[in-house]
């Protein structure tokens, strides 16, 4: 019974999460941990299962904000522009139940397969470790031979990889936030404001992806968050950055369904990297391993399953909705709207990190421009996680 409280707990705070751009999950795991003393009266499964159901629950519901009102959170931070310019189509609808689609299929998959993939998985790792330094290097090139303008593109990818390397390790508090706002978010919405736009009645239309399609889409991004899942210096941006770069004529649905099985995929395997070695690959895992250690993978599991289908319900029914509304909304309505969200980032930014995220913010709004103004895939500012992995690979120490 304290674990279905402690879950129903999770998928709350999933949604909260999920929906407020700039709040993510490894902050509340991290207040999980520093209040040892408040929760140790519970049970550590239970706590644990919390963090899973709203790891879960995140990992679905963080495409609403990107989709509706084009704030990114550190994974979805590609699936701004795809998700955006289906809202510009009137296809906000669409998205939401395709990216439901994608986490759901990646969902039963990882958890269907979970008893090969404990099976295989050190000796996988172990292989991709050996590898990952080229195969990153390998996607990077492909990406930029694919652009028409190729020298801008590797200009733009080496400036947000210098970025990258800067304020990851620069800085104190944590900037991922701030940089990706500025580089996907704010720079797309002041273009929003700009070319004055309004947003269309949204269609209320079955998914019309093929299944094939569907169903291919989901199992790449499944694979390519498994791939990142369990290996350290890389997450599920850099997962979708080789989805999209490995497929570059890759369209916006294909794209979101692939990103959404990444965003479930990534979520769930460093469950399993912690299960089978006892390493973590992520915030909850760590919190996880204070609170049980190597244990309770099945419980853990079960967990996943139950508030990912939860998740994933209240995925459509919110997203559906607010979809709706916002195709109501007039056109001064919408710009004021975008006007919000840019002080909502800005003031989340100087709430979390003071004036040197407010710097960080605004190189990473100028970085984000510069695709824009020069005719380059946004996919490019992805430099920023791309090469601080590659030097990570390389075996380079930096700063």
């Amino acid at each position: 019974m304290v674990i279905v409280l402690f879950v129903g707990i999770g998928i709350l705070l999933g949604i909260v999460a999920g929906l407020v751009p700039g709040l993510h999950i490894n902050t509340i795991a991290a207040f999980f941990l520093a209040s040892g003393n408040l929760f140790s009266a519970f049970s550590p499964i239970a706590l644990a299962s919390c963090l899973v159901a709203m790891a879960i629950v995140y990992s679905i519901l963080s495409f609403i904000p990107s989709i509706l009102l084009g704030a990114p959170d550190s994974e979805n931070v590609l699936s701004v522009l795809p998700g955006h310019r289906m809202l510009l189509d009137g296809e906000a609808m669409e998205a939401i139940k395709i990216t439901a689609a994608g986490g759901g299929i990646a969902l039963l998959v990882v958890i269907g397969l979970s008893g090969i993939i404990l099976e295989w998985l050190p000796g996988l790792m172990n292989l991709l470790k050996d590898k990952m330094f080229y195969l990153l290097l390998f996607v990077s090139c492909v990406g930029i031979a694919f652009e028409r303008n190729k020298f801008w593109a590797a200009v733009i990818f080496a400036i947000a990889g210098i970025f990258g390397l800067i304020t990851l390790n620069g800085f104190e508090n944590e900037v991922v936030f701030p940089a990706l706002a500025g580089m996907f978010g704010i720079s797309n919405l002041l273009f929003s404001l700009n070319e004055n736009i309004r947003i269309p009645e949204q269609i209320k239309s079955k998914i019309t992806l093929g299944k094939v399609e569907l169903i291919k889409n989901s199992l790449l991004g499944t694979i390519a968050g498994a791939v990142v899942g369990v290996l350290p210096g890389i997450g599920g941006a850099q997962a979708t950055f080789l989805v999209q770069q490995l497929n570059p004529k890759q369209g916006a649905k294909e794209f979101l369904v692939a990103h959404a099985a990444v965003n479930v995929s990534n979520t769930l395997f460093p469950l399993f990297v912690l299960a089978t070695i006892g390493r973590t690959r992520s915030g909850i895992a760590v919190a996880i391993k204070e609170l049980i250690g190597q244990g309770g993978l099945w419980v853990l599991l079960g967990t996943a399953l139950i508030a990912g289908i939860i998740g994933i319900v209240l995925h459509l029914k919110i997203g559906i909705y607010l979809a709706q509304k916002l195709g109501d909304l007039k056109k001064e309505s919408y710009r004021n709207l975008v006007l919000g969200v840019i002080l909502f980032i800005v003031g989340s930014v100087f709430a979390l990190n003071g004036l040197g995220g407010l710097l960080v913010l605004l190189t990473g709004t100028l970085i984000g421009i510069l695709p824009i103004i020069l005719g380059v895939r946004r996919a490019e500012c992805m430099g920023y996680f791309v090469i601080p992995a590659i030097v990570y690979y390389a075996g380079i120490t930096y700063l």
